[in-house]
């Protein structure tokens, strides 16, 4: 797994910090190798670029099970759920 954080290179991560799908798999990815809080500051990054896919984040994705019980993540998930009950077409 550690080879996985090797593929998180600074110019990747500029990509990533441009797209708000892009960063759920950079979470994931430092999820994967323990890297909770780096991980969270993406998923925050994602929510500031509009990704609020409550369900996906909450329950769903499986690589995000380790953190759900982190303070720092329930919260966030707060934030999430507002904009997802909100969020209008």
């Amino acid at each position: 797994m550690a080879e996985s954080l090797s593929l998180l290179t600074g110019a990747l991560l500029t990509l990533v910090d441009q797209d708000p799908c892009g960063v759920w798999p950079a979470a994931e990815i430092y999820v994967l190798n323990g890297e909770t809080q780096e991980a969270l500051k993406w998923l925050e990054r994602g929510l500031e670029m509009g990704c609020i896919n409550y369900p996906f984040l909450s329950k769903l994705d499986p690589y995000l099970e380790k953190i759900r019980s982190e303070e720092r993540f329930q919260k966030l998930m707060e934030r999430v759920k507002y904009e997802w009950e909100r969020f209008e077409i």
